[in-house]
């Protein structure tokens, strides 16, 4: 399943869906899911670190994560999934998405 993912990925389809769908989510609703969820795996999920890179309580963040596996299906507690993701931010970034 993840590898399938990934291979998608590879061809900007998973990065343009996945994290398109946060971002648009994250305007129409002036949540920062998005940002909440690159900097928590560029923190290598320290919830602390990542708490005082955004500016906010451990427990917002926390919250927030909830919220994006309750929106979006994404639980950054598997392994496969944070590694995923972290792919797919990259090959954002690469493609300018």
């Amino acid at each position: 399943m993840v590898l399938q993912r990934l291979a998608g990925a590879a061809r900007g389809e998973l990065a343009k869906t996945r994290l398109r769908r946060i971002e648009e989510y994250d305007r129409g609703h002036s949540s920062h899911y998005l940002e909440t969820l690159r900097i928590h795996l560029s923190s290598f999920g320290d919830p602390t670190r990542a708490s005082a890179l955004l500016g906010i309580h451990t427990n917002t963040l926390r919250y927030r994560l909830g919220r994006i596996r309750d929106l979006f299906g994404i639980d950054v507690g598997l392994e496969d999934e944070r590694l995923a993701l972290l792919i797919e931010f990259r090959l954002a970034e690469l493609n300018h998405i």
